[in-house]
């Protein structure tokens, strides 16, 4: 059970890159709720391996670069506790990159390596059978034994025993209305050099340094000042409404 003081806590979480049974690199992501569907959420080179800028390996484990095959990370969700009060917990993963030699992920339609942000379809890494538990041995019925007793067509999840849960997706909590301006403080959640608290992310304050409206190279990017670290890439940035 994961006890928290702010609910975007659980919602970020912390990829462990493999290529094989090797970590190559640390990254961080979260879950987003669109039509009625559940994605991952996180950096392109996080998945890719590649620099967003260069398109050069960014693991030198091996000759020519060591590229991810498969990440691991915790899938968070609700639980009830007490009366109308919601707790969180979270179940080990692990999910493999490509199908049939084809990557998982989706990409901007431009295909360029500047838009760095990639999304994985729960639903569809499910019905492939691309992720099972990352709890060895794992004959718990109650959450992912069976991979495929696991359909995520919407923001629950039904289980091999069938009783449904609510994924922890970040837009669930989200305000509608907030408009974020220049010089807005914000925080941008991740896990910096692999480092947690409770496997739960690290808060880094930071700045909204552009224009919200304005753009950068042509591109629609808003620009965050702030210190961050190798293994946050891929991680939310959450703007507090006063």
């Amino acid at each position: 059970m994961l006890h928290v003081t702010d609910v975007a806590s659980v919602c970020a979480f912390k990829l462990d890159m493999r290529l094989e049974d090797d970590s190559i690199g640390i990254g961080s992501g979260s879950l987003l709720c669109h039509r009625n569907r559940i994605y991952i959420l996180t950096a392109r080179h996080n998945l890719t391996g590649r620099n967003a800028f260069t398109g050069r390996a960014i693991s030198k484990r091996q000759q020519g670069g060591a590229f991810p095959t498969e990440v691991r990370f915790h899938l968070p969700y609700e639980t009830k506790l007490d009366g109308d009060q919601v707790g969180f917990d979270a179940q080990p993963c692990v999910l493999k990159l490509y199908s049939s030699g084809e990557p998982i992920w989706m990409v901007h339609s431009a295909d360029d390596l500047r838009h760095d942000v990639a999304v994985i379809s729960l639903s569809d890494v499910v019905a492939k059978k691309l992720i099972r538990s990352g709890v060895e041995d794992d004959t718990d019925a109650d959450f992912l034994a069976e991979t495929e007793g696991l359909a995520a067509s919407s923001d629950f999840v039904t289980l091999g025993s069938g009783k449904s849960l609510r994924l922890a997706a970040l837009t669930h909590y989200v305000i509608d209305g907030f408009k974020l301006r220049v010089g807005h403080e914000l925080f941008v959640l991740g896990f910096p050099e692999g480092i947690s608290a409770s496997d739960l992310p690290i808060w880094k304050r930071a700045t909204i340094a552009s224009e919200p409206n304005a753009t950068v190279d042509g591109l629609p990017i808003l620009l965050v000042d702030t210190a961050t670290r190798r293994g946050m890439s891929g991680g939310p940035a959450i703007a507090r409404a006063n």
